[in-house]
């Protein structure tokens, strides 16, 4: 187990708030912090706890794309290996869909069928709105985009790159894992 940041000095018998995170991002390292954002920073390469918000911001939106486009590349590939999706005889619409961008803007409603989960991130701040937030069904995968640490660890989780939780405590985020 390795402390960060600030964590490197942790009292364990303390009552506060402990946040947790392991698996592929951390090395599987068991790392614990008392602090969302000292966890980001421990596995985020160039994020800073004392940057600014807006860089900050940008850092998680940016890392949460290319852990998107890598969980999407991992569905698509496992559906192939299976069995289960042809890229060959798949609908172009299709194709399309899962190889596109997820800087490109995501559907905003509709249902998704096909066999391979389509990842889609909602932009941060744009869940407020009912004319930017997504509603697409079916087969999905809709992760924030970043809108805060905690959430960021929240979205993580849901691709699988990590495990995180709250050790003790309560959160501000009203999330079943922070």
């Amino acid at each position: 187990m390795r402390g960060t940041g600030a964590a490197h000095d942790l009292d364990m018998t303390t009552t506060d708030t402990l946040y947790y995170c392991d698996g592929p991002l951390s090395d599987d390292q068991l790392i614990v912090s008392n602090s969302t954002e000292a966890l980001l920073e421990a596995i985020i390469p160039d994020y800073s706890t004392s940057a600014t918000a807006m860089a900050k911001g940008a850092i998680r939106y940016e890392f949460l794309l290319a852990a998107a486009m890598t969980t999407q590349e991992g569905l698509i590939l496992a559906a192939v290996e299976a069995g289960t999706w042809d890229q060959e005889t798949a609908p172009a619409w299709e194709r399309d869909r899962l190889l596109a961008s997820k800087r490109g803007r995501a559907p905003s409603a509709g249902s998704w069928d096909c066999v391979v989960p389509l990842v889609l991130i909602q932009r941060p701040g744009s869940a407020r709105s009912r004319e930017t937030r997504i509603r697409v069904t079916g087969n999905v995968l809709i992760i924030d985009g970043g809108t805060s640490p905690a959430h960021t660890l929240v979205s993580l989780n849901a691709l699988g790159w990590i495990d995180t939780g709250r050790v003790q405590g309560t959160g501000r985020v009203k999330e079943p894992y922070l």
